[in-house]
């Protein structure tokens, strides 16, 4: 499995579509209500590790005032904890966006495809999306034409991943990084976790003329 992968095996049943994947996080929704399982995380603790290792990034990376979107949102779980910024969350799934508007009612989150936004931001958050995802390739790249300064992602390492296991894409992390440098990124930073996901932070060449507000003022 690799990125450019146009399926994905989640709980048993291969994934090629958009509607597709709705339908399953739908299903887990139901299943598991508004929690990590239901984002393919062993639990809840797995998934507040990761919001914590992001924010650790985020803290030295993203400045006051910046403009920030995060990509397949969820149910907003990373919002409430980011360092001052102009935040922008988008997920495909009406009933996560339904219930952080809910929960989060400060931040402002929208059922779109990264491929439907026209903004362009400084920073571009990509939490645990590409693993569980049809074409992550093309959303990876989709993501990087948002963003202005730099993105970050988390790709689930081939190497750490129990070859048992049915969810999910597995990446070769070389190939990862090989992917994201031919994008066009000035730097790519590897930041391996105790977990299966290295976290990548890619920056682009930024000078000031490229700069765009993506509230248009």
């Amino acid at each position: 499995m690799g990125l450019g992968d146009t399926t994905v095996c989640l709980d048993g049943t291969w994934v090629r579509t958009d509607a597709e994947l709705v339908e399953v996080y739908k299903r887990r929704i139901t299943a598991h209500g508004f929690s990590g399982r239901t984002m393919f995380y062993r639990d809840e603790r797995q998934h507040q590790s990761k919001i914590e290792q992001y924010l650790e990034l985020l803290g030295r990376t993203v400045s006051p005032g910046e403009s920030l979107l995060d990509v397949g949102c969820g149910y907003g779980s990373l919002a409430p904890h980011l360092p001052d910024c102009r935040y922008v969350g988008i997920d495909l799934v009406p009933e996560l966006v339904a219930h952080a508007r809910q929960a989060h009612s400060g931040y402002e989150f929208r059922v779109q495809n990264v491929a439907d936004c026209t903004e362009t931001f400084d920073w571009c958050v990509l939490l645990g999306v590409v693993n569980a995802i049809p074409n992550p390739e093309r959303v990876l790249r989709l993501s990087w034409q948002r963003c202005v300064r730099g993105l970050l992602v988390d790709f689930v390492d081939q190497e750490k991943l129990d070859p048992s296991t049915a969810n999910l894409n597995r990446f070769d992390l070389r190939e990862c990084r090989s992917s994201i440098a031919q994008l066009g990124a000035r730097t790519v930073e590897m930041h391996t976790t105790s977990s299966v996901w290295t976290i990548f932070l890619a920056r682009k060449a930024v000078s000031s003329r490229s700069i765009v507000d993506p509230a248009g003022t």
